[in-house]
């Protein structure tokens, strides 16, 4: 949706997100700065693949979007106490700027069928991942994909991330996502924040419990001593 339709616009809101700052106050510094859809752990991932946090180039892409005393958009993200301050970190970086941003917190169902049903400006939503490198990218990016909520296509990126299907080599793979990800990344349908890390505790009573790297709970095997 206007304005964020204009990739200038979208440009500028990346630049101007200091992403090192939000780790920092949010997570403790626990967390990475993330830049593509592909983790450090991932053999898809790109230490190489980055963007600056910079006002000066933000204020750049702001004249070549025609709007240089920037814009207003609505933030929504879920209410509870993490993402809200993420947002309000979100919306004074951004305001450096000119970019005026209110916020919507709302319970995660609204949000959910709001990005779902394209009824959004912009969103604050998190995934959990995947283990392999086409689960965290194809539904979002390729055109008409199942989590593309954005409604971002590029047929570049359609093209390498099929083609990254259709080959066995990880070599061959990893270099077509890295290809994909640096287009994504140069237009922005999503600014990646932080990559967070996995942390959960539990009561000595329950056993058997195992923490998996996608961050979600499962009890199969799981007893109250």
């Amino acid at each position: 949706q206007a304005p964020l339709n204009n990739v200038h616009n979208r440009e500028a809101m990346n630049y101007a997100i200091d992403r090192q700052s939000l780790i920092k106050l949010i997570y403790f510094g626990h967390t990475q700065p993330a830049y593509s859809e592909f983790p450090p752990s991932s053999w898809a991932y790109d230490p190489n693949l980055k963007i600056p946090f910079s006002d000066a180039k933000a204020k750049q892409q702001l004249q070549m979007a025609g709007n240089p005393g920037g814009f207003t958009i609505t933030l929504q993200g879920d209410n509870d106490p993490v993402t809200v301050q993420e947002m309000q970190a979100i919306q004074t970086q951004l305001g450096k700027v000119g970019i005026k941003v209110k916020i919507q917190p709302l319970d995660f169902t609204t949000l959910l069928t709001n990005a779902i049903k394209g009824n959004y400006q912009a969103n604050v939503l998190g995934w959990s991942g995947r283990v392999d490198p086409d689960q965290n990218a194809y539904a979002f990016d390729v055109t008409g994909g199942s989590f593309n909520d954005p409604g971002y296509s590029n047929k570049t990126v359609d093209q390498l991330l099929t083609k990254a299907r259709e080959v066995s080599s990880i070599s061959q793979r990893a270099s077509l996502y890295k290809q994909a990800a640096k287009i994504v990344l140069q237009q922005a349908p999503y600014i990646f924040i932080a990559y967070t890390p996995v942390i959960q505790a539990w009561s000595n009573k329950v056993q058997g419990y195992t923490v998996y790297p996608d961050d979600l709970m499962r009890f199969t095997n799981v007893w109250i001593k």
